[in-house]
């Protein structure tokens, strides 16, 4: 996966997700994005979200951008930043 690549990601599957949770889960009396993403009904409208509409706008592998997107539901968001700041500074 290269910078040129993970940017676009980044900022659809990563920052797209926050935007569209926010609204729905404050109105949910939800403050936490992993209890959001853990939510029975929050949870399940994020994945839609997610799968079915941000990820269908990335000309990219689908297996990565699912891969991607698994990521950031299951392992957390701040490993995935994690792991694009390693990538942006050994590219860099």
């Amino acid at each position: 996966l290269s910078l040129h690549d993970a940017l676009p990601i980044s900022i659809s599957l990563l920052n797209g997700p926050h935007t569209v949770l926010s609204p729905v889960a404050y109105l949910s009396g939800i403050n936490i994005v992993r209890d959001a993403c853990n939510d029975e009904v929050v949870g399940k409208y994020i994945h839609k979200v997610q799968f079915d509409e941000l990820m269908q706008t990335l000309n990219l592998p689908m297996e990565e951008l699912q891969q991607f997107a698994t990521d950031v539901l299951e392992v957390g968001v701040g490993e995935v930043v994690y792991v694009f700041c390693g990538l942006y500074q050994t590219i860099c």
